[in-house]
């Protein structure tokens, strides 16, 4: 048996596991088979952790297996369980990623983590455009037929922002 604790923020739910000689060796396997939402706990990710000198390691594992640089809001559920357990004094911590540390406090009731300042260079996110650019901001991108701009960034992993410059509503268009 593997103690677990299913955490969530803003949408997004979480797996914690103290990683232990008792969790498979096949990481990826283990986060698809216990994300598995008909047959598992059922979760968008599995966040493994590790106390180490002060701070805690962790590893983010995503539903299909593959391992995340980073996740805000499962950085906020590891912050506010690592402390609400005891396992972490006071109102911060440190929690170290595969891209970085990052330290996380507790506001009110809740927990926000200083992401840092966003990567825009294709180079950071990463992002390979037709033409040289120093960002990627209201970039025009056609997909499925219709033209939306993009702003894509790397706060630890990569994000994309889209707007949709034309909206279809039934036979109508709305720009």
């Amino acid at each position: 048996m593997i103690p677990f604790v299913k955490t969530h923020a803003l949408g997004n739910d979480f797996i914690l596991v103290e990683q232990t000689p008792h969790i498979p060796a096949d990481k990826a396997e283990f986060a698809r088979r216990i994300c598995q939402r008909n047959f598992g706990v059922g979760a968008d990710g599995l966040i493994l952790w590790t106390p180490e000198n002060d701070a805690f390691r962790i590893r983010i594992f995503n539903r299909d297996g593959s391992e995340a640089e980073c996740s805000g809001n499962g950085l906020r559920c590891a912050a506010a369980y690592l402390i609400e357990s005891g396992r972490s004094p006071g109102e911060e911590i440190r929690l170290e990623t595969i891209s970085g540390a990052y330290m996380l406090r507790r506001a009110g009731q809740q927990y926000e983590a200083d992401m840092g300042v966003p990567g825009l260079a294709p180079e950071d996110i990463p992002f390979l455009p037709p033409v040289a650019m120093k960002q990627v901001v209201n970039y025009p991108l056609p997909a499925d037929g219709e033209l939306v701009t993009i702003t894509a960034c790397s706060t630890g992993n990569p994000h994309c922002s889209l707007l949709r410059l034309k909206c279809r509503f039934g036979n109508a268009e709305s720009a």
